[in-house]
C-alpha cells in the first residue's frame, strides 16, 4: 500500500491494522514448536513499517510519541521483557481509545 493510500485511512483504521499485525506476532511467539529469528524479524519488520507509515501521516503528528511508544512496547516484548498478555492488553486499550 502507497503512503498516499495509508493516509486516507483514518488513524483508527491504521492503528487496526498494525494491532492485526501485533496478534499475528504474539500468536506466532505463542505457537508450538521452534521460531526462527527470521520470521520474527519478519513481524517486527512489517509492524514497524506500519508505525513509521502511520506517525509519516501528517494527521498523526501529534501522536507521533504515542506510536513509538507502542512499538517500543514490541520491542520489549521481543527481547523477554513483558508478556504477550500485555503487548495485547496494551494494543487493545489503546486502539479502544482511538475509536472514541
Amino acid at each position: 500500500m502507497t503512503q498516499e493510500r495509508w493516509n486516507r485511512l483514518t488513524t483508527f483504521e491504521q492503528m487496526s491494522n498494525i494491532d492485526g499485525e501485533v496478534q499475528r506476532m504474539v500468536a506466532f511467539m505463542n505457537g508450538e514448536g521452534t521460531h526462527k529469528q527470521e520470521d520474527i524479524d519478519l513481524y517486527y519488520c512489517r509492524i514497524s513499517d506500519l508505525v513509521f507509515r502511520t506517525i509519516s501521516d501528517p494527521k498523526n503528528r501529534e501522536r507521533s510519541p504515542e506510536i513509538l511508544g507502542e512499538l517500543h512496547e514490541i520491542e520489549r516484548y521481543l527481547h523477554g521483557e513483558t508478556d504477550a498478555d500485555y503487548i495485547l492488553r496494551y494494543w487493545s486499550v489503546y486502539t479502544a481509545a482511538l475509536a472514541g
